[in-house]
């Protein structure tokens, strides 16, 4: 079943898209599982339904609510390069993070922030895309940029830009939910631009000002590890989320 590039989708024909999918991709992967289910421990069936409820997931457009949601449950949207409307969630084991008490900057970085580069925040989120975009076919996809759009207009989205005499010559943006920031992807066009953006992230977690955590993504990443990052379990990582989620509270009166 297709439509045409530049003919509009009527909710009606999603409808019959999807229930196309449905029973041309995910009956016969639910049928295997089911078979292969009777003899699979119980580890090995919970994985499988994870599988299946992340395929059944990227077939449906994801919501803004969806992207925000699941990041505090710990995945991921991604777009799946070479489709034009694809998408995937991920959920990695482990993540890097930087926290108050792991936050710190080197010495010849701290220079060059003091002395060759001006920092803004929230700016110019579009130039920022635009630079992480270029040279790329990674998985930031038409589709999903189109979804992160609709987060930053939300309210969900943050940047953090490098300037060098009026130009924008680096840059990191990523999910801000409460005081948490989820990295999704960065670029620089001076050697230490994209790590001048980065210790100005760590300054502000080390002050315990704007965010407390910052999600670096992947662990074992050496370049996130000389500004504090440590890895930790993902569900840790959800905990710290909500954690910057609640209310703050004036101590109690005795």
């Amino acid at each position: 079943m297709t439509v045409a590039m530049n003919q509009a989708i009527t909710p009606k024909q999603r409808l019959r898209i999807l229930s196309h999918r449905v029973r041309t991709t995910l009956r016969p992967l639910v049928l295997r599982g089911l078979a292969g289910l009777r003899r699979a421990s119980p580890a090995r069936a919970d994985r499988w339904a994870e599988t299946t409820a992340r395929y059944l997931n990227s077939m449906v457009p994801p919501t803004s609510a969806d992207v925000v949601g699941n990041y505090v449950r710990g995945l991921i949207l991604f777009g799946v390069p070479g489709s034009s409307d694809a998408y995937k969630w991920d959920r990695f084991s482990a993540r890097a993070i930087i926290t108050p008490d792991t936050a710190k900057v080197p010495r010849s970085i701290h220079q060059q922030l003091l002395r060759r580069y001006e920092v803004r925040y929230d700016c110019d989120f579009e130039a920022v895309l635009a630079g992480c975009q270029e040279g790329r076919s990674g998985w930031l996809t038409p589709a999903a940029v189109d979804i992160y759009r609709k987060l930053h207009a939300r309210g969900f989205i943050a940047t953090v830009e490098t300037y060098r005499d009026g130009v924008l010559v680096g840059g990191v943006w990523g999910i801000e939910v409460g005081r948490t920031l989820g990295l999704m992807s960065a670029f620089h066009v001076e050697n230490h631009a994209g790590s001048v953006a980065w210790a100005s992230l760590a300054n502000i977690v080390a002050s315990r000002g704007r965010w407390t955590t910052i999600d670096c993504g992947v662990a074992g990443n050496s370049h996130f590890e000389r500004f504090g990052a440590t890895d930790v379990p993902v569900g840790r990582l959800c905990e710290r989320i909500l954690e910057g989620l609640a209310p703050s509270r004036a101590a109690p009166s005795l």
